[in-house]
Order: structure tokens, then sequence, then C-alpha cells
């Protein structure tokens, strides 16, 4: 998803600091055609927009695009084609209904930026993830080596420019000052910010991962910020951003739908670090889990069986590892995201009905390449805990027939360390990738022949002394 997030956001970004600049502009200029020209000079794609409604004379200058499309560039982006020569765009990779910005220009003689709306409506999104780990929408972002049907100056300045960064390369390996330079640092900026909503409504993301045949649909996806509060130079006390975010996100194989988690964040965030202005690559989120989020049978839990000697000697385990469970109410708690890694900041209890799935503080999962280490457990349900006990009772009357043997002795060793409060619990460490996890179990459950042999020792030494006290009294201590 970190793929998909860097693409769109980008992309916006620079739509973003088109349109503002088109602001500048007499209405009777910015156009559809303008716009559609600035989008092609920049990204490498064609682009439609159907319909743009600009206002600088009232109190909020606004600027309203609706029905845009990227497509894959062709000849007609190449020449720079007039709109109404063109014929429409069929298929597209992404596709907005409607963009709104509308802004004051009066603070900006004061130095500040204010920001009514920027929104962007019902985006489309569709992502073909391939095996060597590129995608489709990247080359979206190059600079486009045809404009108007002249080689593009931009590009030559754009080679001129990584060769000049290659040349001065510290051969250390150190960030050099010019690399400083040139990173973005929000102290560099004159203006402080106030914006007051800005972010995605319902967008629609279809991913297909090449490799495994997963299809991903991220659907009503939403981004609001709805306050921003930030001083370039004073970033201790305005620093600030009042986000929530949520999505749905399907994931389909080729058996099916496996999942679909419904998530979501609310709250402050700061979006820079005080010291240099970067942008914070450390971001604390409060965020949350819906009721109905729900996972088929998983890797973890499949391990998990394979993992215990007792699930392998009854040949069974409790049925809700195989089947799909639903997270029965909502549950927030914190996490922390850095570099595309979750990072859990405390302990996280997911009731699914069968049973609850526990995640210790500082559980993690790499989003980009599914690396994970749990601190985990999943404690049953009573009711699933007494089948399996049921279970353990009918294995032991058949398999230790001896009368001699106290059966409910047996039961009680094998299930001493996993079962608390007539619930059974499973403790285990995760690791590596999530698809084929590595897992060690912490709970210590033996295994019930190993447990019936020393059992039955005991049966015979007892019998043994028995017999010898008939025979010899005094028993053996006679003899020694």
């Amino acid at each position: 998803m970190k793929k998909i997030s860097i693409i769109i956001v980008a992309f916006l970004l620079v739509l973003f600091a088109i349109m503002g600049t088109g602001l500048y502009f007499l209405s009777s200029l910015v156009t559809e055609n303008f716009l559609v020209q600035q989008i092609e000079s920049t990204f490498n794609c064609r682009a439609e927009i159907r319909k743009v409604n600009l206002s600088l004379f009232s109190i909020f200058s606004s600027l309203v695009v609706e029905d845009i499309k990227l497509a894959p560039r062709d000849l007609v982006a190449d020449k720079g084609t007039a709109l109404k020569d063109r014929e429409p765009i069929k298929d597209y990779q992404i596709g907005i209904k409607k963009i709104e910005l509308q802004l004051s220009l009066l603070p900006l003689l004061e130095k500040r930026f204010e920001l009514k709306k920027f929104l962007i409506h019902e985006p489309e999104v569709s992502m073909v993830l391939y095996k060597n780990g590129d995608n489709n929408l990247a080359s979206l972002l190059q600079t486009p080596k045809v404009v108007d049907g002249k080689l593009n100056p931009a590009l030559e300045e754009k080679q001129k420019s990584s060769s000049d960064k290659e040349k001065e390369t510290d051969p250390s390996g150190k960030e050099s000052d010019k690399d400083k330079e040139e990173k973005f640092s929000i102290k560099k900026l004159p203006l402080s910010a106030k914006l007051e909503r800005i972010g995605i409504s319902k967008g629609t993301v279809r991913v297909l991962v090449e490799e495994t045949s997963q299809k991903l649909l991220l659907a009503n996806w939403t981004i609001m910020i709805s306050f921003i509060d930030i001083n370039p130079q004073d970033l201790k006390n305005h620093n600030s951003v009042d986000l929530s975010s949520s999505f749905a996100l399907s994931v389909k194989g080729k058996s099916g739908e496996s999942a679909k988690i419904l998530f979501g964040t609310e709250g402050k965030v700061v979006p820079f670090t005080v010291e240099t202005g970067y942008v914070n690559p450390v971001v604390n989120y409060n965020a949350y889990l819906k009721k109905g989020t729900y996972i088929a049978a998983s890797t973890i839990a499949d391990a998990l069986k394979s993992q215990i000697p007792l699930f392998q000697e009854l040949k069974m385990a409790p049925k809700s590892l195989e089947q799909e469970v639903t997270l029965q109410k909502d549950v927030h708690f914190k996490m922390q995201y850095s570099h595309g890694t979750i990072t859990l900041k405390e302990k996280v209890e997911l009731p699914f009905g069968a049973y609850d799935f526990r995640f210790q503080a500082e559980s993690w999962l790499q989003i980009t390449n599914n690396a994970h280490f749990f601190n985990s457990a999943i404690v049953f349900s009573k009711d699933e805990s007494q089948k399996v006990t049921t279970a353990v009772d009918a294995f032991i009357a058949k398999n230790a027939k001896d009368p001699n043997i106290d059966k409910k002795a047996i039961r009680d060793k094998l299930l001493a360390t996993v079962v608390k409060d007539a619930r059974l619990f499973l403790e285990f460490k995760s690791k590596g990738n999530l698809a084929s996890p590595d897992l060690e179990l912490l709970s210590n459950i033996p295994s019930f022949s190993e447990l019936l042999q020393g059992v039955v020792l005991d049966v015979l030494k007892n019998k043994l002394g028995d017999e010898i006290k008939k025979k010899i009294p005094g028993g053996l201590d006679k003899l020694f």
C-alpha cells in the first residue's frame, strides 16, 4: 500500500501546485486545455478534463475541476492535440470525479496561506504490481520525452541534474551539504498555513498482485484533514494536523475473498520535525478496526496446528482455526508508522467470537514486504475450549484402556499449561514473511504418547512393587 500512497500523493501535490498557480491567471485563461497541457507537460501520461469552473472575484477564490482521467501516454499527448480534436479516453488508470480548491488570496499579502478547501471526490485508481516489483503507474510520474511535438527540454535538465548529483555524491555515503539543501524542509517556506478542509472522499483503489494473483480492493477510502496549523518559524507551537482516515480493504485470492479489513485513524498528528522542518519520519496514530472486519483461516493458524503435537495426535484442532471469523466490536489502539513499518504501541485484543487474538506492544508489520514480528496469543472461548477438552477425554479413554490409569490426571497434565479460567490459550512468537511465518510456540504442550508412556511405567512400577511385597515381606526395602 505504501507504493500506492506515494504515487497518488505525489500526483495530487503536483496537481495542487498546478491548480494553485492557475488561480493567478485570468479565469478566461484557466481552461480545460490549459490544465491538460500543464499535466501532460509534467507527467508522462495522457490527460482529459471535461469541465473547469474558476471564480476569482469573491471573498474566497475557487477552482472546480470535474471528470479528470489519466491514461498511458500516446501520440495525442505528445503532439499536444487540443481537447476538442481528441477521442474520449476509454481505459484510464486514474480517474477523479471532481476536485474542489478554495482559498483566500488576501492573507498572502501578510505571508499567510489560508486554504478553505481542497477536496478530491471519488478518485479511482487501477494498479498492477508486477513480479519484478514495478507497477503500471510508475511511468505516469516520469518526465515526458516529448511535449507539444518537440523534445522536452525539462528532461535534459533533469538528466543533467541527476548526473551532476552522482558526481557530487559523498563517497562515504553520508548526506552531503547539497543533499541537505535540496531536501524539503517546511522551514524554507516563508508562509504560515491554516487549512480548514483538505482530503480525499470515497476513493477506490484496485490492485492486482501479479506474483500471487491476489486482488486488493480499497473501497470507501477517505482521508480528511479538518484543520492544519503550521508555522514554519514556530513549529514547536504550530505543527499539528487533525487527521481522520478510513477504508475497507478486501483481499481476494484464487479461492475467493480471504479477508476484509475495516480500518481507520483519528486525532492529531505532527507532520514535521521541530528541529529541522523535515517531514516527520515517525508518526503516531490513534487507530481502530471496526466491527465486521473478518479473516479466513490464516497462515499463522495453519502454522500453529502443525506445531502442537496434541492436535496432530488427535487429528483435529479447534474448528475456529479453519473457519472465517468476524470481529465482534470496534477496537481502538495506538500505533506508529515509520518507513513502511506499523508498530503497535500498546497491547491489542481482537475479539473474534470463537477466540481472541492478542498482540503485545511492539509487535510490528512491514507493509512493503510482509516482514513481521508478532508476540501474540490466541485465547479460545469457553465453548471452543470445552470442545477440545471433550475431544481430549475421548482420545484418552480410547488409547489408555488400563483401568489403573488415572485418565483425569493425564488430561490435567496435558492441558495444565494451556488452560486458564476454563479457556484454552496458545502463546507464540511469529516472524519472517507473513505468508509463510516462522512460528515459535511458547505454550508447552506435552505429547500424549510420551505422557502415556510415563503413566504406564508408573503403573507397572506400582504393580511390580505390589507383587514383590507379596513375595518378600517388606518389599524392595527389605532387600537393601
